[in-house]
């Protein structure tokens, strides 16, 4: 499966809730839902981190044959430790099963 990565936009708001709003998405990373205000001011810093830096971000992941909304991926610089960058994703749960974010197997 092919994928495309846009950087999320103001009116994108509504793809990265769907995310952060799913307890099941959720389990793994934050150990809970992430509320509506909540939501709006994590992605209005996750706007403000895509204008500053051109080369990294956060990025809605689509299907590249069908513009199926997958999740979210995002390469994030560190500001306190300088040149480390954090990489993370997530996946929503109507792709379960298709192995995508699963470890490829060993050679």
């Amino acid at each position: 499966m092919g994928i495309v990565l846009e950087k999320f936009h103001q009116s994108d708001f509504h793809y990265y809730f769907a995310l952060v709003s799913d307890e099941r998405v959720m389990a793994q990373i934050t150990e809970r839902s992430i509320p509506l205000e909540e939501a709006q001011g994590n992605f209005k810093a996750l706007l403000e981190r895509n204008q500053k830096y051109a080369d990294s971000g956060s990025y809605k992941i689509f299907d590249a044959s069908t513009h199926e909304y997958l999740g979210l991926g995002h390469i994030t610089p560190d500001e306190k430790k300088g040149g480390e960058d954090e990489i993370g994703y997530m996946i929503g749960r109507s792709i379960g099963g298709r192995g995508m974010g699963q470890k490829s197997p060993e050679p």
